[in-house]
C-alpha cells in the first residue's frame, strides 16, 4: 500500500467501516496513516486536522470510491505531494 491508494477501513465492527485514502506509511509498514471521507459530503474529508494511524490488517485497498484526481488534489492541498 502507498500514498494515494484508496482504502476501506474495517476494524471488525460494522459502525467502524470508513472509506478514505493513504497519506503515509510508517517505516515498519505496520501502521498506515489515512484520511477518511465525510459520510455526509462525499469528496470532502471528515476532518482537516490530521491523518489517523490504522493497523495494516484493518485496511483493504479498493477501487475508486471517488475519482482519483480528487484524492490527488487533497494530497496536494494537504502538502503530501
Amino acid at each position: 500500500m502507498k500514498i494515494g491508494d484508496q482504502i476501506l477501513y474495517d476494524p471488525g465492527h460494522e459502525s467502524g467501516r470508513e472509506c478514505g485514502f493513504i497519506t503515509g506509511v510508517k517505516s515498519t509498514g505496520e501502521t498506515i496513516f489515512c484520511r477518511f471521507w465525510s459520510r455526509h459530503n462525499l469528496g470532502f474529508l471528515r476532518t482537516l486536522a490530521n491523518s489517523e494511524g490504522c493497523r495494516k490488517e484493518d485496511l483493504v485497498k479498493t477501487g475508486e470510491n471517488v475519482p482519483q484526481q480528487i484524492v490527488k488534489a487533497w494530497l496536494k492541498y494537504l502538502g503530501y505531494l
